[in-house]
């Protein structure tokens, strides 16, 4: 491991330095757990198979949700989904194209853009499966893990002294999902659960 002085830098044995580094005063700048690989493939794991499970024991009726909204629900905005798909999914590709050399950026925008391109995989496959209601628990799911990744990123960022605009940017987005969220509370579940 090579050191300095003031901040610590942690240099993996063929040199790279990590994205981790040490701060003085018994502070530690570390990777949110939500960026970390396993984390992540483990969430999406979970998240995949509780929707397998909630999905199949609503089928066989042991579970009090109803799969068949479809006919029953509002018609959504268009101009959410196009809001969201711009910011929250468009916006962040071409951020991460534009800073890949800078490794938080490119790290924190990395798990952000493979959870959300899971949630979207998920629910394609698993939607025709058990109709559009598994859309709803999956949609969930996803976005309360979002605003727990996009909160921990925005406290690594803070720590990491990285540019104010991202700062801000993460905070928008977790407007945006935590709004997704109260979409999905408000509207979606109380027909989820009729």
């Amino acid at each position: 491991m090579g050191q300095t002085s003031d901040r610590t830098v942690q240099v993996s044995e063929n040199g790279d330095s990590s994205l981790c580094a040490e701060v003085p005063l018994f502070r530690m700048m570390t990777c949110p757990q939500t960026l970390k690989p396993k984390l992540l493939l483990g969430v999406i794991i979970g998240i995949t198979g509780l929707s397998v499970l909630m999905g199949g024991l609503a089928r066989a009726n042991w579970l009090a949700i109803h799969l068949d909204i479809a006919d029953r629900l509002p018609p959504s905005s268009p101009y959410w989904h196009i809001f969201v798909a711009v910011t929250g999914l468009l916006l962040p590709i071409m951020m991460r194209i534009r800073y890949r050399r800078r490794p938080i950026i490119r790290r924190l925008l990395n798990a952000y853009l493979i959870v959300f391109l899971a949630q979207i995989v998920s629910e394609l496959i698993l939607t025709p499966i058990f109709q559009r209601g598994i859309s709803v628990i999956i949609g969930s799911f996803y976005s309360i893990f979002r605003l727990v990744q996009l909160g921990q990123g925005q406290l690594w960022v803070r720590q990491a002294r990285q540019p104010r605009w991202l700062r801000l940017y993460l905070w928008f987005l977790m407007v945006v999902w935590a709004i997704n969220v109260g979409r999905f509370i408000l509207y979606r579940w109380p027909i989820l659960l009729r």
